[in-house]
């Protein structure tokens, strides 16, 4: 492959301009994805946090605010059920661990819904901190965990598959894009080889025209040169013919004065 053609820098400047783009629509794709999915997550997370608050709301006792503690779930080292906290950051459940995002509390208690990621024994986890409101104020706020290892799966398999049909893609666009750059660079090839069958003495051909882009174009730009050539060349031609019959009426009504100047 001669580096140095146009033809094989078109396409390696469009196989380059191609693989691009493939690299930022997979990121693209991926980012999508990823995002909708954990988006989706959070909503099933802010579902379930806001059933959990509800099942657990109980009238303030003697006009105190507050929530009853939840009964003991029924396996109490399950670690992705609901949590609720009071005002003191003391949990209501009866068990402590079960507090996710310790971090998260405070902004929870000012009245601001967090996510966030953690890992709890190895378990990746994506986690809800939403607050409870009653009367327009903060009572306390809840806790409620999903785990991500689902996610973290798909969007594995994802990331693998769009590797996958990198190089694929980027074949099925290398042997497009080599035909495409033969077929555009076509006239310039015709161009090529009529000017090769081309010799001083026959301008007469004419470079074949196709469609109406830039080659069809400088085709007729050349065919007007080489129609002016031609011209050029058949008045230079009839000069030259006129200047040997010239001569040759000149040799003519020479040779008699000649004769006779001999003869003397």
């Amino acid at each position: 492959m001669n580096l140095a053609s146009i033809r094989t820098r078109l396409i390696i400047q469009n196989i380059g301009v191609m693989a691009v783009a493939l690299i930022l629509l997979g990121f693209l794709t991926y980012y999508i994805a990823a995002g909708s999915q954990m988006r989706a997550l959070d909503h099933d997370l802010e579902r379930r946090s806001q059933r959990f608050i509800d099942d657990h709301r109980r009238p303030p006792p003697q006009g105190e605010e507050g929530m009853r503690p939840p009964p003991p779930p029924p396996n109490s080292h399950q670690p992705f059920r609901g949590v609720l906290l009071d005002l003191q950051k003391q949990p209501l459940t009866q068990d402590s661990a079960s507090v996710y995002a310790p971090n998260d509390i405070q902004r929870g208690l000012d009245g601001e819904q967090v996510y966030s990621n953690i890992v709890e024994g190895e378990v990746p986890l994506r986690v809800i901190t939403h607050p409870i409101m009653q009367s327009g104020r903060v009572i306390g706020v809840a806790q409620h965990a999903a785990p991500l290892d689902e996610v973290f799966r798909v969007q594995s398999e994802l990331a693998n598959t769009l590797i996958i049909l990198f190089p694929i893609s980027m074949g099925i666009i290398s042997i497009a894009v080599n035909s495409l750059v033969k077929r555009s660079l076509r006239p310039v090839r015709n161009i090529s080889r009529t000017a090769d069958k081309m010799g001083s003495q026959d301008l007469a051909l004419r470079l074949p025209i196709y469609g109406n882009d830039e080659f069809a174009e400088l085709s007729t730009t050349l065919n007007g040169l080489l129609a002016r050539l031609q011209n050029a060349f058949q008045r230079q031609e009839e000069v030259l013919e006129q200047q040997r019959q010239f001569v040759a009426d000149a040799s003519h009504e020479l040779r008699t004065p000649l004769t006779v100047i001999k003869g003397l």
